[in-house]
């Protein structure tokens, strides 16, 4: 755990996350760690999972590994992107990126949009 009780997932798991290993990951998962583990710059597992699986693997296997062990579909990395908008990003020129958005959505990604906060708004532009 790294302050603030955020999990942070070891590079050699990170690594294979994004390379679509689901063996080593599953195992990891298995001996209690959490599937809402960030990597050490602050993006979630399942975002790298779904960016690096529309990207280069064409797979959602990873994505549905972390999804089934518990991730939070909607959880944010440091800069607010969700695995739905990196999926959403990829799914112009990669059939598995819209696949991946399909998946995220069935299992309740998306409520982001739902909730606008309007003093967040403002300070982006500028107000």
């Amino acid at each position: 755990m790294s302050a603030g009780d955020v999990p942070v997932a070891p590079d050699e798991i990170v690594l294979r996350v994004k390379k679509n290993e689901l063996g080593p990951v599953e195992e990891w998962l298995a001996a209690g760690n959490s599937a809402d583990s960030f990597d050490s710059r602050g993006d979630p597992l399942l975002l790298l999972a779904t960016y690096f699986g529309a990207t280069c693997s064409s797979d959602c296997a990873m994505t549905k590994l972390l999804l089934s062990a518990g991730a939070t579909v909607d959880l944010k990395a440091g800069d607010d992107c969700t695995a739905l908008m990196a999926a959403v990003l990829c799914s112009s020129g990669a059939r598995a990126g819209a696949e991946l958005a399909r998946l995220l959505v069935e299992h309740g990604a998306g409520s982001e949009f739902t909730r606008i906060n309007p003093r967040r708004n403002r300070a982006r532009v500028g107000r």
